[in-house]
């Protein structure tokens, strides 16, 4: 691969009344139960934000072979394929509702 772009990107935050909410469901476990709240969430995350691109393009090397229909099989969007001065190929995915990126925070960290 030659080349990675992404353009237009959009970013989904987590809601302020999800944030408090969740904030509060993690105090009372910590404080009701803290053996429970030590086991099983201070070791685990929670998504803050999702990113999310409205284009793609991958640029690949014209020498190398790929089957487009199976690398592309399962996006959701437009794919199109083209040729740059240099006769390398070029995929554009246009339209995805795929995150491409995520800001993860410690649980622990997050209250």
């Amino acid at each position: 691969m030659l080349g990675f772009e992404i353009g237009n990107i959009t970013t989904r935050v987590l809601r302020d009344a999800l944030r408090l909410e969740i904030e509060q469901a993690v105090e009372k476990l910590k404080n009701d139960d803290p053996a429970e709240y030590r086991h099983e969430l201070k070791r685990r995350y929670i998504v803050e934000q999702l990113f999310y691109g409205e284009t793609v393009k991958v640029v690949i090397a014209k020498d190398t072979e790929i089957d487009a229909k199976v690398v592309f099989a399962d996006v959701v969007g437009d794919v199109s394929a083209s040729v740059d001065i240099h006769k390398n190929q070029v995929f554009t995915i246009s339209g995805s509702k795929y995150p491409f990126a995520i800001d993860l925070k410690k649980i622990k960290d997050f209250i």
